[in-house]
């Protein structure tokens, strides 16, 4: 009986970095090759221009997997390797690492937009990108990958399954149950059963928010919520918005409702208009639905000047109070323009639970609570599963094997504690794992 052997690089004893290799009689197939975005940001402010030639200190730093006794061991069995999503803690560390490989990128279109750009930047070798649609899937040495569509935050998330012989595998980071989504189409639990009737011998699963009750609302809550706050701001002389830059979705709603209500639309920030054009060229989006991004400071200046006419809606980067974004320029009047109580800061996200995000998006709300604005926060829906969205996972995918993933010990040890519940035994057929392992499963 052929076993299945999971390498683990990064991703499971915490949210990012996220990079695994799961070997097949057939060959090897890499999921991911994702940034540490807390150590991103620390290493960015002294390190602004960022190239290949880093790559040896961004590993020693966290900040990039480190897969350099791998590629000496196993390098030449990768046939493949894989990007979910075009998040960065998914995707941002794959012109570092993934062209020694001489393996095909498999990724979405929206996705394969997000990876160009972070290679060109960096720049980076040439990659050999393979860009296969949501619900394509491609055969390679006997191996068949298949990108099966998933609801997220981001347009064109999928859900990776791996077919070697008589193996599946299931790699699940990230998703959430969408039955409203305003970009794609909803979750298919039909097509999640046939996967559960294919025989799934192991699933990995992300566990971001599985200790929070219940099930995620739909992006389409979100919409409502962020109208909502928009009218009831109608007074305001200004309203900022700050999100996620990825968020083409609820950006695409705001600036809709921004329209409807009549306000004079800004968007602001380098991050933003680089997914705006991903989103562009590969027809996730129209032109018209969103708008013209303002990205060099010397320009932001010059736009900021026309707030004293009042009536704007401004949306920028740095809803997690990130050192040099818009919202944290704002906050320390560097655009000469003075936040007050005439104007309505909203948040459209959750602090992202690390220790630098924390802290930062707490001086960021005091500096502009300090300033009198009213603020709306956490205006946002979340784009990954609560509880119930994983344990419906596991009822409909009923996996031989399920490891948690994409949390850290606590959030994982939640993954266990559901699996129990539905007969799953620890250490039999669920695993606590970390990062940096190799794991043999029969």
């Amino acid at each position: 009986m052929s076993k299945i052997r999971l390498y683990t690089f990064g991703g499971y004893s915490e949210i990012g970095k996220s990079m695994s290799a799961i070997e097949t009689d057939n060959g090897i197939v890499i999921v991911d090759m994702g940034g540490n975005m807390d150590e991103l940001i620390d290493y960015q402010t002294s390190h602004p221009n960022i190239t290949i030639q880093d790559t040896s200190e961004l590993i020693s730093r966290n900040i990039i997997p480190n897969d350099s006794e791998f590629f000496k061991e196993k390098g030449k069995n990768v046939v493949a390797i894989v990007i979910s999503h075009g998040h960065l803690d998914h995707a941002w560390a794959t012109p570092f690492l993934a062209h020694k490989y001489k393996a095909p990128i498999i990724c979405t279109p929206f996705t394969a937009e997000i990876i160009k750009k972070l290679n060109k930047d960096f720049k980076g070798e040439r990659l050999n990108l393979k860009i296969v649609p949501t619900g394509g899937l491609i055969n390679i040495k006997g191996i068949q990958i298949k990108l099966v569509p998933i609801t997220h935050s981001i347009p064109q998330a999928s859900l990776v399954l791996i077919k070697s012989q008589n193996k599946n595998i299931l790699y699940a980071c990230d998703w959430k149950f969408d039955l409203h989504p305003l970009i794609s189409s909803p979750v298919d639990f039909a097509e999640l059963k046939r996967l559960g009737n294919l025989g799934i011998d192991v699933l990995i699963s992300e566990t971001t928010r599985i200790e929070e009750k219940g099930s995620t609302f739909s992006e389409s809550v979100a919409e409502n919520m962020i109208e909502d706050a928009l009218i009831k701001s109608k007074d305001s002389k200004n309203i900022f918005f700050t999100t996620f830059s990825s968020h083409i979705a609820r950006l695409r709603s705001v600036i809709k409702i921004g329209r409807k209500l009549g306000r004079k639309i800004l968007v602001i920030g380098r991050s933003i208009d680089e997914y705006f054009s991903a989103a562009i060229n590969s027809g996730v989006v129209e032109r018209r639905e969103l708008a013209e991004v303002i990205k060099e400071d010397r320009f932001v200046k010059k736009a900021m000047k026309r707030l004293k006419e009042g009536g704007f809606l401004v949306i920028g980067t740095g809803h997690q109070g990130e050192p040099g974004s818009f919202m944290s320029k704002l906050a320390i009047n560097h655009y000469s323009y003075a936040l007050s109580k005439d104007d309505t800061v909203i948040f459209s996200s959750q602090t992202i639970p690390t220790k630098v995000n924390i802290a930062n998006r707490s001086m960021l709300q005091n500096a502009i609570m300090d300033s009198g604005a009213k603020i709306y926060d956490n205006v946002h829906v979340s784009g990954h599963g609560s509880r119930e969205d994983h344990k419906k996972m596991l009822e409909l995918i009923r996996p031989k094997i399920y490891i948690p993933a994409h949390g850290g010990i606590e959030k994982q040890v939640e993954g266990i504690k559901l699996a129990q519940e539905l007969n799953y035994k620890l250490n039999l057929n669920t695993f606590l794992i970390g990062d940096n392992v190799h794991f043999d499963i029969e």
